[in-house]
């Protein structure tokens, strides 16, 4: 699964989530206590403890792809740089081909002249 996908998929959850959290702050559950309106806390406590954990569990992935992807563009880069160098690298090393090349036709030259002078 891409980074992306995962990213969508976990911001889908995390929609959810939160739609669940809207709906159960809108349920009470009222019963009557002592000839008053007490709301029932016990159900809705579940409910809100296991969104909690899914919702944190939602934002520990995304944390964990944040880090990922921050630490893959780190080494994009560091890769970019690299083969910057490399490719520098292979210039001055044919440059120098190239000069070592010519000094000795330039040698030649110079001894032909000689020969034939």
């Amino acid at each position: 699964m891409t980074l992306k996908m995962r990213q969508s998929q976990l911001a889908e959850e995390k929609k959810s989530l939160l739609q669940n959290n809207e709906i159960l702050n809108e349920v009470r559950v009222c019963c009557v206590r002592e000839s008053t309106i007490e709301v029932e806390s016990c159900p809705l406590s579940l409910f809100a403890q296991e969104k909690e954990k899914l919702l944190l569990a939602v934002q520990a992935q995304e944390e964990l792809l944040k880090k990922e992807q921050k630490k893959r563009d780190q080494l994009t880069t560091k890769i970019k740089a690299m083969e910057s160098k490399l490719l520098a690298g292979n210039i001055i090393d044919n440059t120098d081909e190239t000069k070592r090349a010519l000094e000795l036709k330039r040698q030649e030259v110079i001894e032909q002249k000689v020969g034939v002078a």
